[in-house]
């Protein structure tokens, strides 16, 4: 019987490779691969086929050798978790253990051991590392690692080195970028956010020379402490210079200078600006968010980055805000936080690629964008913030803006002591404790349940972790505050109110399931987190400390809209419970210092829907402590005196169940049950574990039996939430 290998047919041989003659090869010129080829009988050469002779093989490098071998031994000692003095140090690898020089011996021994053994594995024993602290995988690198890498056995053809390196060089990230970058040129990029680009040459919009240096002296002392957004140093050169000269100024920095005037404008009253421009804010604003745009047009701010156009595009949002529709907001708020991802800023691995500061600016104003995007989420009825687990931008260091120059190589040591930086600083390292909690990821995204982080055992209070952080926060900042300085002020009564505005939806989720079976030490101690989230936010609107920063705190912070809600509802449920004395009082302060700046305006309707509720409440408890003696609280005495003074505001523009509620000429406020609190974080996307009801402070009152009402039913999603900002502020 024939053998098998007779009956395969000749052809099926691979045919042998035609390589370049050995007189090409050494001029390194292309060879056609005839014999003899054009160049030899051009010059008239011996053309001798490659293939004739043994094939010469270029030896490689040995520092390339010497590289890919330390690689290789870098790579086993991180895989068996072994300390180690890296090469080229980098942001996961752990530099606070580095191999001392005695241990040399010791490594080495490691290294022949771990080598011989890694020698007999399979080679399908590889694996991606799946760890927390993996780097992303480039695929640009995973392609081009081929043209890279040696053949097996450790030399390489020359044509095929040749060639490879032509093909590196053309599939480059940054070539096919460029490449397409010219294909959509002719884009008008931005019509749909900013307009069309206006003939009006921004350079007409700026300010004068002494305009412009005194709102860049308004934005470093209402402004920038508290967002920390832009580098003092480097940029107060930049723009003194463009000052002198705006032609020569670049489209991108002419952009951050109207973000930075239209930001300043927010912290200034309209006698206070007519003082110093003749002009009110309000006009001002208008001119700077139109030179702001035009600038932005022309930086091509859909497809930039430039980190200086992402901070005026952030600048130009924030300074919207009071008067922004909150879903419009959250919507373009949604194009600077994809703009940042293109950029990278949500990557900690690449932020650690660049200089110390160019790293440390652009932690601060990712931040910064989840934080205003997390705000304007709740205002919006969205839960899904940006605030979630799935990315690791670190949260910025504690440090002043002289530690970092251009030329700081080595990210300066976080101080121990309250630095420029600490306020925003805090706020991060609050919220990136904040999305990580089991409570948060259940009100926004119970798919990420399992990525919620648990508090070490012992280290808090069983069911409370938030204990962690305020721990932390107190010891690390807090108690180095100075009260009697303005941002110190700032920090401590903002890290306590947000404090307690968490431990608030922490109580909800807790309890989500069965709210009527709390205990009433358990309702106490929710009232109690309610009750000091109203002090934080008093002390905030009404020390005179704090008078240029008030701006952030009506427009950035919250409104303490789940508080009145909850006092109110617990109040009306248990009027007698040991805390209402304080309740009223505190709630009173609030309302004082909050609506005066909603009141100028008799058509707000949140302020009316408050001044209902609160009035049932206080029924209650005049029904429930019969006594003519005790006082009236300031927010009741206040409410009754806008009652009777007949105003009638217009609820044209809100949902048909408040303008049915308005028709109302019953004045008999009567005491209406109320249930348990409920979560306020969003209005008509609650689960339905989350489905409390609440009563219709636009109903009848003489139906006490029938005055409740789903929260589901109040379609707040319709609501106008411009009519609901008075005076221009958030609630």
């Amino acid at each position: 019987m024939p053998s098998p290998s007779r009956n395969i047919p000749a052809a099926a041989a691979k045919p042998q490779r035609v390589l370049a003659c050995i007189l090409c090869q050494s001029r390194k010129v292309k060879c056609d691969r005839n014999f003899p080829c054009s160049n030899c009988v051009k010059s008239g050469a011996t053309c001798v086929p490659a293939g004739s002779i043994a094939r010469q093989r270029r030896r490689r490098f040995p520092e390339r050798e010497l590289l890919d071998r330390l690689r290789r031994y870098e790579g086993l000692l991180r895989h068996n978790k072994i300390d180690f003095e890296p090469l080229h140090p980098s942001s996961t690898t752990d530099q606070s253990n580095p191999v001392a020089e005695g241990n040399c011996f010791e490594l080495s021994s490691k290294i022949q051991a771990i080598d011989i053994a890694s020698s007999v594995e399979s080679p399908e024993s590889e694996h991606v590392d799946d760890t927390p602290n993996s780097k992303t995988i480039n695929i640009w690198h995973v392609m081009n690692q081929r043209s890279q890498s040696p053949s097996e056995d450790g030399e390489t053809d020359v044509d095929e080195y040749d060639v490879d390196k032509e093909l590196h060089a053309d599939i480059r990230l940054t070539n096919v970028k460029t490449a397409l970058s010219h294909l959509f040129e002719d884009d008008d990029d931005g019509r749909f956010n900013f307009g069309a680009r206006s003939d009006i040459d921004p350079i007409t919009l700026h300010p004068s020379q002494v305009d412009m240096i005194r709102i860049w002296q308004i934005y470093l002392d209402n402004v920038n402490p508290l967002l920390k957004v832009t580098h003092t140093p480097t940029l107060q050169t930049r723009i003194i210079a463009a000052a002198a000269d705006l032609a020569s100024a670049t489209p991108q920095l002419q952009a951050l200078m109207f973000g930075i005037y239209c930001v300043s404008m927010l912290t200034l009253s309209d006698d206070e600006c007519i003082t110093l421009f003749g002009n009110k804010c309000g006009d001002l604003l208008r001119k700077f968010q139109l030179g702001c745009r035009q600038a932005l047009l022309r930086s091509g701010v859909l497809r930039t980055d430039d980190r200086d156009c992402l901070t005026a595009l952030f600048l130009y949002l924030l300074s919207t805000k009071p008067r922004a529709e909150p879903r419009s907001l959250s919507t373009n708020l949604a194009v600077a936080i994809r703009l940042a991802q293109h950029m990278g800023l949500h990557s900690e691995d690449l932020n650690s690629k660049h200089t110390a500061l160019e790293a440390e600016m652009r932690r601060r104003i990712w931040w910064s964008l989840v934080l205003l995007d997390t705000r304007v989420a709740e205002m919006s009825d969205f839960k899904c913030s940006i605030l979630l687990p799935g990315w690791d931008c670190k949260p910025p260091s504690n440090i002043h803006d002289f530690d970092l120059g251009t030329e700081t190589k080595t990210p300066p040591a976080p101080h121990e002591m309250i630095t420029e930086s600490t306020f925003a600083v805090v706020r991060c390292e609050l919220a990136n404790f904040v999305r990580h909690s089991g409570y948060w990821l259940a009100f926004n995204n119970p798919c990420l349940m399992p990525l919620a982080r648990r508090p070490p055992v012992g280290s808090s209070p069983a069911g409370d972790e938030l204990a962690v952080i305020e721990n932390l926060v107190e010891e690390k900042y807090l108690k180095f505050c100075n009260p009697a300085n303005p941002i110190h002020f700032m920090i401590v009564w903002m890290a306590r109110g947000y404090l307690a505005k968490h431990r608030m939806l922490a109580h909800y989720a807790r309890h989500a399931r069965a709210p009527s079976k709390q205990t009433e030490d358990q309702r106490d101690l929710a009232l109690g987190y309610a009750l000091t989230l109203f002090e934080c936010d008093t002390k905030l609107l009404s020390s005179p400390l704090t008078k240029v920063f008030t701006w952030f705190t009506m427009t950035v912070l919250q409104f303490p809209f789940q508080a009145y809600i909850h006092v109110v509802q617990d109040l009306a449920r248990r009027p007698t419970t040991k805390l209402a004395g304080r309740a009223w009082a505190v709630m009173s302060a609030n309302y004082t210092v909050r609506f005066t700046h909603w009141l100028g305006s008799d058509d707000n309707p949140l302020a009316n829907i408050i001044s209902r509720i609160v009035l049932q409440a206080w029924e209650a408890r005049r029904a429930a402590v019969p006594s003519e003696t005790e006082t009236v609280p300031g927010i009741v005495e206040s409410m009754m005196n806008r009652k009777q003074a007949g105003m009638t505001p217009d609820y044209s523009h809100l949902p048909s169940w408040i303008q049915q509620g308005t028709t109302s000429n019953d004045d008999s406020w009567m005491p209406v049950p109320i249930p348990a609190p409920m979560p306020m974080m969003s209005f008509d996307t609650f689960d339905p574990a989350y489905n409390f009801a609440w009563p219709d402070p636009m109903s009848n009152m003489q139906d006490t039996s029938s005055a409740e009402m789903s929260m589901d039913s109040m379609n707040w999603g319709n609501t106008e939430w411009s009519s609901l900002r008075g005076g221009g502020q958030g609630w």
